[in-house]
């Protein structure tokens, strides 16, 4: 995969299948949540464009969230949450393979030699479980 310091960073690299941070914050959050998350970062670059290194760098990362943003907002109105969903969570099993189901109620995506899963809830990591 290429690298370029806008639409991805090599720095994003997480996993050796290609999954990146965006892509754990994705899984993470509801389609609502991720939208909002898309829409105050390219709030954010746009903003701080010439205040916080070069200013085209700025502009340019403001407008891979507005695409982000367009593009989410596309699978959302075509129904393709559910297939955007698996596709990130990586829950369509390969043959005879068995997957880790999401805990009930977890909301903290944790990484596996197998792909994303959900593993703990908030109240569960604060209790050091």
């Amino acid at each position: 995969m290429s690298h370029d310091e806008i639409s991805n960073p090599k720095h994003y690299d997480l996993f050796p299948d290609g999954m990146q941070a965006i892509d754990v914050i994705r899984a993470a959050l509801t389609p609502e949540e991720f939208a909002g998350y898309c829409k105050g970062n390219f709030l954010k670059y746009r903003l701080r464009a010439g205040e916080k290194g070069e200013p085209a760098k700025c502009l340019g990362k403001a407008e891979w969230y507005r695409a982000e943003l367009r593009e989410h907002h596309a699978e959302m109105r075509k129904g393709d949450i559910d297939r955007l969903a698996m596709a990130v969570l990586g829950s369509v099993a390969r043959p005879n393979e068995q997957r880790r189901q999401p805990a009930v109620g977890a909301d903290v995506a944790f990484p596996s030699e197998r792909g994303l899963y959900f593993a703990a809830t908030p109240g569960e990591l604060e209790d050091g479980a």
